[in-house]
């Protein structure tokens, strides 16, 4: 009965100490180097940082990053804008992810959160974002299968808190 009394406590010592020497740092993902990237079709498609900023709304703060993307032949230029809650984290968190841009001459754009798409957004804070994505759309009268998503941007200047 002592025995199981000395062990009883010894546990509680052992997670009152693991509580209290976490501290919140411990619990933070490190951020990674900014890459934008997916398939779509099957395709490698990597997106260049063109900016980020957080605008004030109705109960917090919206974040929004733009990508874009150039090639020669056939002329192709698409843009990516994502935008949803700055600081939410999450599975299927993200408001907007709009693909848009020229295409053989012709401007399209397409928001790819919709019924077919999934996201996870692991890192959503003043330093960084990351997160990952897939989903399908139609966009120019073309089926995109978009795949292994993944945004990682370390910001130049982190937000103020």
């Amino acid at each position: 009965m002592k025995l199981n009394f000395i062990f009883k406590n010894l546990v509680l010592f052992l997670f009152a100490f693991a509580m209290l020497s976490c501290s919140d740092d411990d619990n933070e993902l490190p951020c990674e180097a900014t890459e934008i990237s997916m398939k779509i079709n099957g395709v490698l498609h990597t997106f260049d940082p063109l900016g980020y900023g957080i605008d004030m709304i109705e109960g917090g703060h919206r974040l929004q990053l733009n990508f874009y993307r150039n090639t020669p032949e056939p002329f192709t230029e698409r843009n990516l804008v994502l935008a949803m809650l700055y600081k939410q984290t999450g599975h299927n968190v993200v408001d907007e992810l709009l693909l848009s841009g020229v295409i053989n001459g012709d401007y399209v754009e397409t928001d790819l959160v919709n019924a077919d798409f999934t996201s996870d957004v692991f890192i959503n804070r003043a330093t960084c974002f990351y997160a990952t994505f897939s989903g399908k759309i139609v966009q120019g009268g073309e089926t995109l299968t978009i795949t292994d998503g993944k945004i990682s941007y370390q910001y130049e200047d982190p937000f103020d808190e």
